[in-house]
């Protein structure tokens, strides 16, 4: 008996001695992952502070961001300047993601602070991906809807159709949109990054230079837009002519064709289809275009669905944005899978690396960049690059 008692004492020695077996140091181990709304907001204000992205006096919580599982993914902090939203960031609620995860210098669009005022709460999915749902039941009845009438439409659109390629293409997009998932924001191991920050209690973030090219956003919606359910891609596309012409080159921008409405239209017929655009077509149709002026073929495009942030870079050294077909689209108002914005920029700082972005839907006065977190989105986009 006394054999036993001793082989059990030694066990329970062994348990708490050995890292991970006792529960307290497990359950220490979690919560040492989860950042509270306290820590996010220093954060965010110091993030701020030092990093000066957005004109504002006044940095407030606004709303709890949701993973699907119903755990707190996030924390949304408005930016204020005399009352008025002068940019956001949001902040990680756990240190297996990158500590910032977007930020942007006016609201973020898409209705998102009037959705959550209304007592939605916001399903984060990806930078350019937000649901807001009742709860987690109401957000899989709504995704499997969204996808569903993506189907219908896209079925239709097949019916409509006698081009055979166009219904390979929509055979390919419907199958596509099937094959979506409900799944977490990946995680990984961001601990440098939140090092980075925690410096005996305080918040300490190291802050590099930006490159934000001067961009002028189109809106897809813009009034004369034939298409504008499908025209991302194209809206991108006028973004990016617009600034090259701006910039010098001898590009055909808005004014060549009487204003962006007919320049979405003309890209449009150039290289989109009723349910978007393709990356051959993009890459195709944007390099023909820059060309049309050019006896030499001076702009290359191509495309690369996994470069590095060092590359991104290089390539926006050079001055010329590009467009970012974004994966996993869940926006109920679009036929396709997918959605294109345009790369105008990047951010480094110890907290991660940021591409900055135009977004050309989202509501009319989504006229902001926005940077979103390269480490976090960078498995949903697929980058056509511009250069020469």
């Amino acid at each position: 008996m006394k054999r036993h008692i001793v082989i059990v004492v030694v066990l329970l020695l062994v348990m708490t001695a050995v890292p991970g077996f006792a529960l307290g140091q497990e359950q220490g181990q979690v919560m040492k992952k989860e950042i509270s709304l306290l820590t996010a907001e220093k954060i965010a204000k110091k993030f701020y502070k030092e990093t000066g992205f957005a004109i504002g006096n006044a940095i407030r919580y606004s709303s709890t961001l949701y993973d699907v599982d119903d755990s707190v993914l996030g924390y949304y902090f408005n930016i204020w300047n005399n009352e008025k939203t002068a940019g956001y960031i949001v902040v990680s609620a756990t240190k297996e993601r990158s500590p910032i995860l977007q930020y942007g210098d006016q609201a973020m669009g898409y209705d998102f602070q009037e959705k959550s005022e209304a007592g939605l709460k916001p399903y984060y999915l990806n930078a350019l991906n937000i649901i807001h749902a009742k709860d987690t039941q109401d957000l899989r009845d709504q995704f499997q809807q969204i996808k569903a009438n993506k189907r219908k439409e896209i079925s239709k659109l097949m019916n409509r159709s006698t081009n055979e390629e166009q219904k390979k293409m929509l055979i390919e997009e419907y199958e596509a949109v099937s094959k979506q998932e409900l799944v977490s924001l990946p995680k990984g191991d961001y601990q440098d990054k939140w090092q980075a920050i925690e410096n005996k209690g305080e918040v300490s973030i190291l802050s590099t230079p930006q490159k934000v090219l001067s961009v002028s956003r189109v809106w897809q919606r813009t009034s004369g837009v034939t298409w504008e359910d499908s025209a991302c891609g194209p809206t991108t596309g006028v973004m990016i002519a617009n600034y090259l012409k701006s910039a010098g080159y001898t590009v055909r921008g808005s004014s060549y064709y009487g204003g962006n409405s007919d320049f979405i239209n003309h890209l449009w017929s150039e290289m989109a289809w009723w349910w978007g655009t393709s990356a051959m077509s993009f890459r195709e149709n944007m390099e023909q275009h820059l060309n049309l002026d050019y006896s030499n073929h001076k702009f290359e495009a191509f495309g690369w669905d996994d470069p590095s942030f060092s590359n991104i870079q290089s390539y926006l050294d050079d001055n010329i944005p590009y467009g970012i077909k974004f994966e996993s689209n869940s926006n109920d108002s679009v036929y396709a899978s997918y959605h294109w914005v345009a790369a105008i920029g990047y951010k480094v700082s110890s907290l991660g690396d940021f591409v900055a972005i135009k977004d050309p839907d989202g509501g009319q006065n989504n006229t902001g960049t926005h940077f979103i977190s390269y480490d976090t989105n960078e498995p949903y986009a697929y980058h056509v690059f511009i250069y020469q």
